[in-house]
């Protein structure tokens, strides 16, 4: 077992805490998206009105509310909104296919889903299970702009990301304003977020990183950069808008990050304010850690871990030079996270033997909604802490002696493509639908 430090948490949402940097600094920029930038007044008062618009249609605490736009400075003002209305925020990408969209929302129970104009299917997809609203007409109505001042619990739900099910339904896994805050504070400490750090927001909205990524800065006066999806796809043009812009803090997954390096071989150039890079999603390589030191020995490069069961990354494995052994750990847990190595019994196994990754503390989520029997499988009463959530990941791993953990793969038939959990099974559901599909 192996339990990060203990860190007592402030009563305070994330929103408020960033009300408290848009009272303190209004005039300071918190977020740019392409040539349109909003300082942290502006923001603040846009996701007010907007939050007033929600909860004038009946949202209430725990309400879950789907936000259906593009990566753009209007979504991060609906997530602001969702959270200050006291409502659950569901993200959805608006590219994904109309079925799912329906899927995600009616097992949601979404009240409401907050969409932009040009959402076309997408937009029909989620209006058959849920009403929806324009972010452009709720502007219209002319709310007040001041904060709303709802009192929202640490345990109450905060976010829902959908991920792949091996039955073929997508399942929804849900976690409170507590364990996202832990979360948040956590990427703050170990990445040296401060006032005026900039952070890149690169992750599509379906993913769960990209709640970080789009709000940590503005919790301690920095900014976030949110960048465009044909940037990324470009990784010389994506390296220079990282120049630029001025970026501190950027995350990818193991396989970009391989083709910036090889970019970066190939075309040699500064990458100005850069400090930390941040791996995840996929298992990150020894060869490819020895390939960004010996291209950029002086910007860190930390391996992240966690689930979004777990409200996202819950290990950090910092590193200013490649390790010495031939896998790249996990590292220690962050604060207020426990994780066990586990047997089929739940009982933890010895020093350095192979078992399942299990996580306790803020951290767990509270299952899957609208899925009791898939919760009960995976979500169990802490037999350490009464009244806690224990979760079992299906990952395996190992205590190292330096007490960082080392992951040894799945104990399913999941896969990661680009960062991305997808259950075979799900893939198989969908195949059988097929005309002229059947199985052997």
């Amino acid at each position: 077992m192996s339990a990060g430090p203990r860190r007592a948490l402030p009563d305070r949402r994330a929103h408020e805490l960033f009300e408290d940097q848009a009272r303190d600094h209004p005039d300071a920029i918190a977020a740019v998206h392409g040539d349109r930038q909003l300082n942290y007044g502006e923001l603040n008062a846009r996701a007010n009105q907007l939050a007033r618009a929600l909860v004038a249609r009946g949202v209430t605490r725990e309400a879950v509310v789907g936000v259906m736009t593009e990566r753009n400075l209007d979504w991060l003002i609906a997530v602001l909104a969702v959270f200050k209305a006291g409502g659950a925020y569901l993200p959805i990408e608006p590219h994904f296919p109309t079925e799912r969209i329906a899927k995600m929302v009616s097992r949601a129970g979404a009240k409401l889903v907050l969409t932009e104009q040009g959402s076309g299917d997408a937009g029909r997809g989620a209006a058959c299970c849920a009403p929806t609203l324009l972010i452009d007409a709720a502007f219209a109505e002319g709310h007040p702009d001041n904060d709303l001042n709802i009192a929202v619990a640490r345990d109450k739900l905060a976010y829902i990301y959908f991920t792949s099910g091996s039955t073929g339904e997508p399942k929804g896994a849900m976690c409170e304003h507590l364990g996202f805050l832990n979360h948040l504070l956590a990427k703050i400490d170990d990445l040296n977020i401060v006032e005026g750090t900039v952070v890149a927001q690169t992750a599509p909205q379906c993913f769960d990183i990209s709640l970080w990524q789009l709000i940590s800065a503005l919790l301690v006066g920095g900014r976030t950069l949110i960048v465009e999806q044909e940037t990324i796809l470009d990784a010389q043009r994506f390296l220079d808008t990282m120049g630029a812009g001025r970026v501190n803090v950027v995350q990818v997954v193991p396989s970009y990050l391989e083709v910036l390096v090889t970019n970066l071989a190939q075309r040699p150039r500064e990458l100005g304010a850069l400090r930390y890079v941040v791996a995840t999603g996929e298992a990150l390589k020894k060869e490819l850690v020895e390939r960004w030191f010996a291209a950029r020995p002086r910007i860190k490069l930390v391996n992240a871990y966690g689930l979004t069961e777990t409200s996202d990354d819950t290990n950090h494995e910092i590193m200013d030079r490649p390790p010495e052994g031939e896998r790249v750990p996990l590292g220690r847990p962050i604060h207020n996270v426990r994780i066990d190595v586990v047997d089929e019994q739940l009982s933890p196994v010895a020093l350095g033997e192979a078992g399942e990754i299990v996580f306790s503390g803020v951290c767990v989520g509270r299952g899957y909604i609208n899925d009791p029997e898939r919760t009960r499988s995976a979500f169990l009463p802490d037999p350490h802490r009464p009244g806690g959530r224990l979760y079992r990941s299906g990952d395996y791993g190992r205590w190292l002696p330096d007490g960082k953990l080392e992951f040894l793969g799945r104990r399913d038939s999941q896969v990661k493509i680009s960062g991305f959990r997808i259950e075979i099974g799900e893939i198989e559901s969908a195949l059988v639908r097929l005309p002229g599909v059947r199985e052997q």
